[in-house]
């Protein structure tokens, strides 16, 4: 962008900007109503007990909209840098997100309340790791919140019987 302003004549730097703009706004608005979609259609709707119209439902996206987008300015504010935010949330999936995925592939033994908790714990892990105690040692919240989020996926699913392994297999008791 700042080619555009500076480094390129006014007619040709301000399609550029022009470009650069909606590029940029229509990136956020695509993540915003994805996410959104997923919070009300994937989780509300799918575990609602009762019909919902189609009308509330948009109604209640357009607020899950303006919610995510308010999170989203808070978070920016609270983050230095882009590629801090970067950091961190590839710090929350991989704490929280990848051992339980992993569980349920590559483990039999993995039960759905010990995967839910890990993915708990690793998320909340990370959180205490960067915001309470402020990053102890200049060390990433990985090192503290991936073995926090594994222990308990193998303790939670080892004192959990197991109905069926999270591929939907039964397994006998």
């Amino acid at each position: 962008m700042n080619m555009a302003i500076n480094g390129l004549p006014l007619a040709i730097g301000l399609v550029v900007l022009c470009a650069c703009v909606a590029f940029i706004i229509t990136t956020g608005t695509s993540y915003l109503l994805s996410a959104s979609g997923n919070i009300v259609y994937d989780l509300y709707k799918r575990y609602s007990k009762k019909e919902i119209s189609d009308k509330k439902l948009l109604k209640m996206n357009r607020y899950v909209v303006v919610a995510l987008g308010v999170v989203a300015y808070v978070l920016a504010m609270y983050f230095p840098s882009v590629l801090a935010i970067q950091m961190y949330s590839y710090t929350m999936y991989g704490a929280s997100v990848t051992p339980a995925l992993l569980a349920t592939i590559l483990w039999k033994r993995a039960t759905t309340t010990g995967v839910l908790s890990s993915m708990v714990v690793g998320g909340v892990s990370t959180i205490v790791w960067e915001v309470v105690l402020n990053k102890p040692f200049e060390l990433n919240s990985v090192l503290f919140a991936l073995p926090m989020a594994v222990i308990t996926l193998v303790v939670v699913s080892l004192l959990t019987q197991p109905k069926e392994n999270m591929s939907g297999i039964l397994v006998k008791n």
